[in-house]
């Protein structure tokens, strides 16, 4: 097997959606959404998961947070959207094609999210 083989196999096999994955910022849907900008401003966060009942249910872009309650602010998560943290760096990154940003779950919950900045692909 010679290094490109090699190096082809690493890429496809041994990197997963949870290596390249930022963690996800929370917050409880019944924030003020002026509040929670003003947290992910000073974070600097792109994203921000948004819970219900303690589970993130749906997720926001600073942008997205104008007035009211963060949960009436918040986008569903799409179909295709939340891959799980084992999914080959391959499959993550040809699922970016589709959705971004990609949300990362672990355990069951949705944990992480991953942009092509954060691959710096264009």
């Amino acid at each position: 097997m010679g290094t490109h083989d090699r190096l082809h196999r690493l890429f496809n096999e041994g990197f997963c959606a949870a290596h390249v994955a930022s963690p996800l910022p929370s917050f409880d849907g019944t924030r003020d959404a002026a509040t929670v900008r003003g947290l992910m401003d000073a974070t600097e966060a792109k994203v921000a998961g948004i819970r219900t009942g303690g589970l993130v249910s749906g997720w926001v872009q600073r942008d997205d947070l104008e007035s009211g309650r963060a949960q009436s602010c918040a986008r569903l998560f799409g179909a295709g959207q939340v891959v799980d943290g084992e999914r080959s760096l391959r499959a993550t990154v040809r699922a970016l094609d589709e959705h971004e940003p990609l949300f990362v779950t672990g355990m069951g919950q949705v944990i992480g999210f991953v942009t092509r900045d954060d691959l710096h692909l264009p």
